[in-house]
């Protein structure tokens, strides 16, 4: 419905509102996750094996490269500053927990990555191939929902399932409603040729992205406190998170190619993140600026 009322310069609009948020993301996050020289190596490392290794799988390998060259500059880096549980933790954990189930609820979160495949190569059930995806998604995730947003389009843009409208309307709609970013893979499924209801294809894509957070949550609750202190781990997540940062610069740079027709355009993303970096609800600041742009297009159009 929305495709019939928007025009050309209303899908530009918006287009550039969404990169101007993903902009926001990226630079929230590289302040985050990047506070050694090593780490912005790895953020420039990833661009280019996404630029240059077209594989289905570039992301994940992305990823795992994070998670390896974390733990390899562990041995330069300066010492781990252990993190003290909070008093009541363990209690906290075996009351709703038990540590005896955990390792059950990490073979549930392991499971799926061989199941669903085996089961869509057979052919028995070819629908669980979206269903992977989401999965999958919701399993890379690290260090925020926007994450989503390169591994959603490698999945449905890029292999030309969703159109990159469809998928840029959606993702402005999302940041307009309350909750995680994780409501727009509800959006996504409710899209894809997936079965002949879009009300079951949004709750199927909404159960199959939350889904590895539950069992993750089961799996390693009862054991947070030991987990937070190895260094080990923090190294890793540290290298992952670097590494998403450079997922998400991709992406931009990815996009910018298709969306940036002018000097204006330019201007407009810079004023988008300014009004984000204020005070402002990000909701007003949306519609703002998609109003007033837009009426720009319109007089430059006439």
């Amino acid at each position: 419905y929305y495709f019939h009322i928007l025009n050309s310069n209303s899908f530009h609009s918006i287009q550039l509102i969404v990169f101007s948020v993903i902009v926001w993301a990226f630079w929230q996050m590289l302040n985050s996750f990047c506070k050694s020289i090593w780490q912005y190596v790895l953020v420039f490392i990833s661009v280019l094996i996404l630029s240059f290794i077209s594989i289905s799988l570039n992301q994940l390998l992305v990823i795992i490269l994070g998670a390896v060259f974390g733990l390899v500059m562990a041995k330069f880096s300066s010492p781990f500053r252990e993190n003290k549980p909070a008093s009541n933790s363990s209690t906290i954990h075996s009351s709703y927990i038990r540590p005896r189930h955990a390792p059950y609820w990490f073979i549930a979160f392991l499971l799926p990555f061989f199941l669903i495949p085996l089961l869509v190569k057979s052919g028995s059930w070819p629908e669980l191939a979206f269903f992977a995806d989401f999965y999958q998604t919701g399993s890379l995730v690290f260090g925020g929902g926007h994450v989503i947003l390169p591994l959603l389009h490698q999945d449905f843009v890029a292999t030309n399932l969703l159109s990159p409208q469809s998928f840029d309307l959606g993702y402005a709609f999302a940041q307009l409603m309350p909750g995680p970013l994780f409501s727009f893979a509800s959006y996504v499924g409710a899209l894809l040729p997936w079965t002949g209801s879009s009300w079951i294809n949004a709750l199927l894509a909404t159960c199959a992205i939350f889904l590895p957070s539950f069992f993750l949550i089961f799996a390693t609750l009862p054991y947070w406190s030991w987990l937070m202190q190895q260094r080990i781990i923090f190294q890793a997540v540290s290298g992952i998170n670097a590494a998403v940062v450079g997922l998400l610069l991709y992406l931009l740079i990815d996009l910018s190619q298709a969306y940036f027709r002018s000097w204006s355009d330019l201007v407009f993303v810079i004023v988008m993140i300014l009004l984000l970096r204020s005070k402002l609800p990000v909701w007003f600041s949306l519609i703002a600026g998609f109003i007033l742009y837009q009426s720009y297009l319109n007089v430059v159009s006439f």
